[in-house]
This record gives structure tokens, C-alpha cells and sequence, in this order.
């Protein structure tokens, strides 16, 4: 061996050939023989050892048979339990497939509960905003309830519609027709034919007035309300047709000889109403209609 030469491995041991060997039979006390221990053929049996050859194989003394593990026989319902279709659920009640609450265990977002109440009830704003609420609170499924929120934001905006319309309606006034008992504001849109009116702005936008009897003194009277036959873009373009509108009024009524002056009012949007009125120069107690 020279330099970093390394030595020859030596041969291999010689293994023996052939067959599992077989051990004598050993002697028992007495003189008996004892046959030594063999595994039969497997046959049906389905956790014998099976040998390489055909036959019972022999093993050493004291030796043991290893067992093999077979899984047990096929459940018709193992694949459905714990396939796709879900998982049975723990003792929990949690679905381990989705981590999501059982649904007997979750309750009614109780805010989407608020919103029904209230939308049942004559609240509006209120009810629409818990309805805003409980929408946001139950989507994506996250809780139940979320039609229950719908409901009371519909009723919620419902009542609130109804509400700003009976407002409107209060500012206006109701409407009175003819002669008033009693000195009341009243709206210029709810003015009706035979109504006598205090006194009329010199210019500009008549938005409402001072009804009184025609009994008190009074500067104008209602003698007709009329309409456009169209819808004009702006007050300008329908006053020329309720002015034509309003003269023929005053032509029919008896002025009983005053020098009076027909005044017209058109309304802002849409074709009514046409208040045409007839205006004295200074305070009368004159009644042309009623």
C-alpha cells in the first residue's frame, strides 16, 4: 500500500443457500420429541403470516408469527359522513368543515328586530336607519334576520314619505271655501273662489295670505280658480294664458262700478292652480261672489 491507497475490503462471509432452514426437533424430559413450531397455510384466514413457499413454514423455537392489520370491513356511510357532504358535528356544535355556528345555535340580530318593530310603528327615520343598520350587521350570512331589516327600512322610509307629504300640507293650510268665520292664514295654492283676502304683496311671489270675512274690510277677493290647458317651462310663459284666463272671469262678474284691477297668480310648477282675484284700491267691504 502506497501513498492513500486504501486496503482491500475483505471477501464477504458466505451466506447460506436456500431454504428457511429447519431446526431439529428438541428432546423433552422423558425422551419425547417435540415438534417444532409451524405456522399453517393461511387458507381464509385473513391475518395469517404467508411464507414464500408453498406449505407450512417452520420457525425457530420460541419465535413469533407477526400479525398484519387489515382494515376493517367498508361502511356505507363513512364516505358520506366525511366526504364532501360534511362532517357530523362535534359536540360543540360548531361545523368543522366551515367554522361557522350551527344554525340552532345563532339567534335574530336583534337590531334587524328593532327595525321591524319600529317600522311597524309610525317612527320613520328611525326605523330606516336601524334597517340600515341591521342589513349591514347580517350580511354575508353572518347573522340571521337580514328580510327582517329590509322590511323595517321599507316601512321606515314609508312612514317617512307620509310624514313630510301631512307636514306640507299643515304649512299649506286646509283649504276653506267662500266666506271665512274667523281671520286665518292660508296658503296662496289653497285659495278657493269667494274667498276675501286682506291684503296682497305689491310685487313678486304670493305665497300666503290673511284670509278674513268678507264682512271685514278687505283689499281683493277671489272670484275664479281655473287651470293651464299645458304645463308651462316657467311661471312667465303660463301667464299670458291665465292672464286671458282671468279676464274673462272679471267680465263676468258685476263690479258694481269699482275701479278694480284683476290680478292673477299662476302656479310655479304644473297646470293648477289659476287664482284669478279682483283688487280694490283701498279697503271694502264688498262681496262679489257670495
Amino acid at each position: 500500500m502506497s501513498g492513500n491507497q486504501l486496503p482491500d475490503a475483505p471477501p464477504p462471509a458466505d451466506r447460506p443457500q436456500g431454504p428457511w432452514p429447519v431446526e431439529a426437533p428438541w428432546a423433552a424430559p422423558g425422551g419425547a420429541a417435540h415438534a417444532p413450531h409451524t405456522v399453517p397455510d393461511s387458507g381464509d384466514d385473513p391475518h395469517a403470516l404467508t411464507g414464500s413457499g408453498p406449505g407450512p413454514r417452520a420457525l425457530p423455537d420460541g419465535a413469533y408469527a407477526p400479525r398484519t392489520w387489515h382494515a376493517p370491513p367498508a361502511d356505507p356511510g363513512h364516505a358520506a359522513r366525511n366526504g364532501r357532504a360534511g362532517r357530523a358535528l362535534p359536540s360543540t356544535g360548531y361545523a368543522a368543515r366551515t367554522g361557522r355556528p350551527a344554525a340552532g345555535l345563532t339567534r335574530t340580530d336583534p337590531v334587524s328586530v328593532a327595525a321591524l318593530i319600529t317600522g311597524v310603528l309610525p317612527t320613520g327615520p328611525v326605523a330606516a336607519v336601524l334597517g340600515v343598520l341591521g342589513i349591514r350587521r347580517t350580511g354575508r350570512g353572518r347573522r340571521p334576520g337580514r328580510p327582517l331589516a329590509v322590511v323595517g327600512l321599507v316601512l321606515g322610509l314609508a312612514w317617512t314619505v307620509v310624514a313630510v307629504a301631512a307636514g306640507a300640507s299643515l304649512l299649506r293650510g286646509p283649504a276653506l271655501d267662500g266666506d271665512v268665520p274667523d281671520p286665518v292664514g292660508m296658503a296662496s295654492a289653497h285659495l278657493r273662489e269667494g274667498n276675501c283676502v286682506r291684503n296682497l304683496p305689491a310685487s313678486g311671489e304670493v305665497r300666503r295670505v290673511s284670509l278674513v270675512p268678507c264682512a271685514d274690510p278687505h283689499t281683493a277677493q277671489v272670484i275664479h280658480v281655473g287651470a293651464l290647458t299645458q304645463e308651462a317651462a316657467r311661471p312667465e310663459d303660463g301667464y299670458e294664458e291665465g292672464r286671458l284666463l282671468c279676464q274673462d272671469a272679471s267680465a263676468a262678474r258685476d263690479t258694481q262700478g269699482a275701479d278694480v284691477d284683476v290680478v292673477t297668480l299662476v302656479p310655479a310648477s304644473g297646470t293648477t292652480p289659476v287664482v284669478c282675484l279682483v283688487e280694490w284700491p283701498t279697503p271694502v267691504q264688498t262681496d262679489l261672489v257670495n
